[in-house]
């Protein structure tokens, strides 16, 4: 884990409620509040070295819905911090 000096700041984030919808669902079915969910992802996004990822999936054909019949519609992209 990362050394914290045990500080903690106070801001005021403003998201579309979808977004914050969202978050809370990710936050929930993490068992997470949203609070320590949001400081995850931007302890996580903001650590040395992390990397921000963005793949296109399209030609993965396992997601193929005639393939893979559990497969979602929609945009075949996967993004995120690792």
């Amino acid at each position: 884990m990362e050394d914290e000096d045990g500080a903690v700041a106070r801001i005021t984030l403003r998201l579309p409620e979808s977004v914050k919808y969202r978050a809370e669902e990710l936050a929930t079915k993490g068992g997470h509040s949203l609070n320590s969910w949001i400081v995850n992802v931007v302890r996580a996004a903001t650590r040395e070295r992390a990397i921000n990822v963005d793949l296109d999936l399209s030609s993965v054909p396992f997601l193929d819905r005639e393939t893979f019949p559990g497969g979602r519609r929609g945009p075949k992209r996967m993004s995120g911090w690792v």
